[in-house]
């Protein structure tokens, strides 16, 4: 078999079924012996310092990224985004995005709606 690296996208894998399902499939992906990130957008009440707020869109604050771990110890990646009070702001496609899932092989979106594979949809990637 040959390995990927594969890139989980994800909701903030924090509490709840979904969560619970990505961590499952990383899992078991990592046991058949890919390489596993998991990435994932920032909230405004989760991840405050990596978004920008309309209250904060003229204060030349950008949206950050952050690497960590999650799952215990898979690599995880946090991405922010502008104007968090709206939904969709999360789902956007930005250069963050596009960098980080330009990385890796294979892409896997574990989710409870659709939209946060818009980006992945816009980009030549391999599902």
């Amino acid at each position: 078999m040959v390995s990927h690296s594969i890139l989980i996208i994800t909701i903030p894998p924090l509490t709840g079924g979904v969560p619970d399902k990505a961590r499952i499939l990383v899992n078991h992906l990592r046991d058949l012996g890919h390489t596993v990130t998991v990435a994932h957008y920032a909230t405004l009440s989760d991840y405050a310092d990596l978004v920008v707020p309309s209250w904060q869109s003229f204060s030349g604050k950008r949206p950050g990224l952050k690497e960590g771990t999650c799952f215990d110890d898979f690599p995880c990646i946090t991405i922010g985004c502008r104007f968090p009070e709206l939904e969709f702001t999360y789902y956007r496609s930005s250069p963050q995005w596009r960098e980080v899932i330009g990385k890796f092989d294979r892409h896997i979106v574990i989710t409870g709606t659709v939209l946060t594979a818009h980006t992945i949809s816009k980009m030549d990637c391999r599902i």
